[in-house]
């Protein structure tokens, strides 16, 4: 690409910014002024229209009678600094280099004052933008940053050019280098065009009558550095006076920087995973943050405008460390000038994800002391589980379970002394990355020590005979249930089971066996609830066997 200035075809650099590659935007001429003076004073000015986005006018000032600078500024806003004068001197051309950092926009006036008279004095302006202004000075600094410059001023009639180079460490690619000269002579030419573009002529002359009595050369030249450097070069007629500096450019985005990102698997969306910073050393925003790649939407970046910003969490269903402990994300930042960089960053997921206690079930579930009880279920971890889960039961640690088919099994023996009711089941785990878990279970095992009752033992009369039929009836309760219907015998025969319930009121129609005696048959009674408790009864004299007929 090129563009055209002041009748001269300037090579403009494209960039492209790759990924983790530094970017640095070149510097740029906005435009140029020039003016000369061919009175007898020690004071001249020029009128200039500084342009917008001006971030550092440069002016060389030449002249014949080896005057030194004592001011150059821009009328109502401050002085420019002196980068270099070509002193000292065996002859009377001389040349000097000035900065100004940051001259407002639209029309100014720029005044020149030496340290004495000269009819051959000139200066030239240029305006620049990508400046690195980091290394420059706003007005009224007590010590001002001045960049790096070189003069020559002595008289070298046996060189037909006057020369001086800068290498790449000192002109590194996108910067200028802004010379300014001046020659007792007329043959001031550029000697190695067009590598450098003149930005400034102005010839002086003094005359008496018509008659030339002396003249002088005042140039200026830019010439964009390279990564081998760059040499100004001169081509003179008679004593010169050579003064140059180079102006670095603006570095661009070099990077972006992370002091890392870790987020948890089990972190709620919108966590903060860390925060990423432009590494930007002029610092000059707005910045544009864009997040590329969300590694399959786990991540968001936060709206900013400024040089860092926060990577978080979105979906943490999609995090886990058990299934990848590490996830990429692509980031890009680009500032206010179009410079750009993409960086790739791990973000590590962490294992804050607790054990899962899935439901524990106990067979029997509702025990009396001394029985063995066995207790089964699953703990699982998406990392793994640091040892083996533990239980206590009313506050009492079990002894280690078994792993059996993905599941955990407790064996757990009722010791004495547990009051009826539920045991409180707790267990507890821990997996590899020390993530505690626990789960209560107040209603799995029950403790029953307490007897069903009888009562209402009753039969339908109080006398029978061989072959007749008895109906007896007798309540049993629980309040866990009972394991079965209660069992009776008369006189030793079996009744066999209920003929009928009623609520808890069983009934069995019993008939009076042939050979069963006469008198009082005993009644024997019993019955077993769900956790194994026993009550047993006994009645007599509730039914007379008669098989004797009267006399």
């Amino acid at each position: 690409m090129k563009y055209r200035l002041s009748g001269v075809w300037v090579a403009a650099a494209v960039f492209t910014v790759w990924l983790n590659a530094a970017s640095f935007a070149a510097v740029s001429v906005l435009g140029t002024a020039s003016g000369k003076d061919e009175n007898d004073s020690q004071e001249f000015t020029l009128s200039v229209t500084v342009p917008s986005g001006t971030e550092l006018a440069v002016a060389g000032v030449t002249n014949r009678d080896d005057r030194g600078i004592q001011y150059v500024r821009f009328d109502g806003q401050g002085d420019f600094y002196l980068i270099v004068d070509s002193e000292p001197s065996t002859m009377n051309e001389r040349a000097a280099l000035l900065y100004y950092k940051q001259p407002p926009a639209g029309a100014l006036t720029l005044r020149v004052r030496l340290t004495g008279n000269s009819r051959h004095k000139a200066v030239g302006v240029l305006f620049l933008s990508s400046v690195n202004l980091n290394l420059f000075s706003p007005p009224g600094a007590p010590s001002p940053l001045l960049p790096l410059s070189k003069y020559d001023g002595a008289f070298h009639s046996n060189r037909s050019s006057a020369s001086m180079a800068f290498n790449g460490t000192e002109a590194p690619a996108g910067s200028l280098i802004i010379s300014a000269t001046t020659c007792k002579g007329d043959t001031l030419n550029i000697a190695n065009t067009p590598a450098h573009v003149q930005r400034w002529s102005q010839d002086t002359v003094y005359k008496i009558l018509g008659v030339t009595i002396s003249q002088q050369q005042h140039r200026g030249s830019s010439i964009a550095g390279s990564p081998s450097g760059a040499t100004v070069s001169w081509n003179y007629g008679d004593n010169w006076g050579l003064a140059a500096a180079v102006i670095p450019p603006r570095p661009g985005l070099q990077g972006i920087t992370t002091a890392g990102l870790t987020v948890g698997d089990n972190a709620p969306a919108g966590t903060s995973a860390g925060t990423v910073v432009a590494n930007d050393p002029d610092n000059l925003g707005p910045y544009t943050w864009t997040l590329l790649d969300s590694a399959g939407g786990r991540f968001t970046l936060d709206a900013s405008t400024t040089s860092s910003t926060t990577v978080r969490s979105a979906d943490p269903a999609l995090l886990d460390a058990g299934v990848a402990a590490s996830h990429t994300i692509r980031i890009r930042v680009s500032d206010t000038y179009g410079n750009a960089v993409e960086q790739d960053f791990a973000v590590t997921v962490t294992d804050t994800t607790p054990p899962v206690i899935g439901d524990i079930t106990a067979v029997p579930a509702i025990v009396r002391t001394g029985v063995l009880v066995t207790l089964r279920g699953t703990v699982t971890d998406n990392v793994g589980i640091s040892g083996l889960p533990g239980m206590t039961i009313a506050g009492s640690p079990v002894a280690d379970p078994a792993l059996s088919g993905g599941e955990y099994v407790w064996m757990y023996p009722v010791p004495g002394g547990l009051p009826d009711g539920y045991a409180t089941v707790m267990v507890s785990a821990s997996d590899t990355s020390s993530n505690p878990a626990s789960r209560s279970f107040p209603s799995v095992l029950l403790i029953d020590n307490t007897l069903p009752t009888l009562s209402g033992l009753s039969v339908s009369t109080p006398y029978a005979r061989p072959g007749d039929t008895v109906t007896v009836s007798v309540t049993a309760t629980d309040a866990n249930g009972l394991a079965s219907p209660p069992s009776l015998t008369i006189g030793g025969y079996n009744a066999g089971a209920p003929a009928s319930q009623s609520g808890n009121t069983y009934s069995w129609n019993f008939t009076i066996p042939g050979g069963m005696p006469e008198g009082y048959p005993a009644f024997n009674l019993s019955v077993t609830d769900v956790a194994g408790n026993t009550r047993t009864g006994y009645a007599d004299h509730l039914l007379l066997v008669d098989g004797t007929a009267p006399i």
